[in-house]
């Protein structure tokens, strides 16, 4: 009788072989550790009030540079830098317009 040898492999390894294999998969992924970095160290990038808040004449409406990778806007505003300060709010604003759909669903019924 011979033993067969069985390869027990766990579920995320399975799912991890498969992701590797996925190009988009892995774009997907290298862009949300993008903003997720971003979202995370953002104070520790930017100064808040000297480049998203502070309005400066002389630079307004620049293009993409070295000094202002996404350019500036009409107030002269560093556009990367407001990016990156209303990234951690978007998931916050989400959660609060679902919790505010559900209660208006639930009113309904009443």
């Amino acid at each position: 009788m011979a033993q067969e040898k069985i390869s027990k492999k766990s579920k995320f390894y399975v799912t991890w072989r498969r992701l590797k294999r996925s190009r988009t998969a892995i774009i997907g992924i290298v862009l949300l550790s993008i903003v997720l970095f971003f979202a995370l160290f953002a104070d520790l990038l930017f100064d808040y009030r000297a480049d998203a808040i502070k309005q400066n004449s002389r630079i307004r409406l620049q293009g993409p540079s070295w000094a202002h990778p996404f350019g500036t806007d009409e107030f002269g505003r560093d556009v990367l830098a407001r990016v990156v300060f209303g990234t951690p709010e978007s998931p916050k604003q989400k959660i609060k317009n679902l919790a505010g759909l559900f209660y208006e669903q639930m009113l309904s019924y009443v």
